[in-house]
């Protein structure tokens, strides 16, 4: 078992799975701009900001957030997060294929914004980016089966 599936198991009790879901998708003009979109629950969205909070403390370099175990990329879509000397924000290097590149500080800042999405029982979003042309927003609640059937 990963290390974010033991602490999500440890959380609720050794007889209990924890169903840990991201969904990634990219989807121009969306909300009038460019968006890479990470829905989840309250589990998977503490699963990607413990693994981005590796970007920030210096555990990685680099992350491939398609190929997390608990995130499912629509349509190939690919990102791949990574600590770099300055804040570049999302480029897309390919169809379906991106680069979210931060700093170690915007790393360290963008981390927390996960906590009310985590903590909160409500549903709700937070824009993570806006620096380049492609944004990025997290979400709970929000976008369910019924939304991506139609749309991812």
């Amino acid at each position: 078992m990963c290390s974010v599936c033991q602490a999500a198991s440890d959380a609720v009790g050794p007889n209990r799975v924890v169903a840990m879901r991201v969904r990634l998708g990219f989807f121009e003009s969306f909300k009038s701009a460019d968006t890479l979109l990470m829905a989840g629950d309250a589990a998977g969205l503490d699963g990607l900001a413990r693994e981005l909070q590796r970007l920030a403390d210096g555990g990685a370099a680099s992350i491939a957030v398609h190929a997390l175990p608990f995130v499912a990329g629509h349509h190939g879509v690919r990102l791949f997060a990574d600590r770099g000397p300055c804040d570049l924000g999302v480029s897309q290097q390919a169809p379906m294929c991106f680069r979210w590149a931060l700093s170690f500080a915007a790393w360290t800042d963008l981390v927390p914004l996960f906590e009310p999405l985590v903590q909160d029982q409500a549903s709700g979003h937070q824009y993570l980016d806006e620096r380049a042309t492609v944004r990025v927003m997290v979400s709970r609640g929000e976008y369910g089966d019924d939304w991506w059937a139609v749309h991812g």
